[in-house]
């Protein structure tokens, strides 16, 4: 009985979730910033600062 209400109310959550546009910006965000610094990363590893003193 508990499981058939919960599917049930995930169901309408997701029918009511692609009518409202700002649910699927929520989702999607995390999932494109998380590839962006994926892509980013590699770069920033070989990124090295040398510092010059003067005497």
């Amino acid at each position: 009985m508990r499981m058939k209400r919960i599917l049930n109310i995930l169901r309408i959550d997701s029918i009511n979730g692609t009518r409202d546009k700002m649910i699927i910006y929520i989702l999607l965000t995390p999932i494109i910033f998380s590839f962006f610094f994926r892509v980013i990363t590699p770069g920033l590893q070989s990124f090295s600062i040398n510092f010059v003193t003067l005497k």
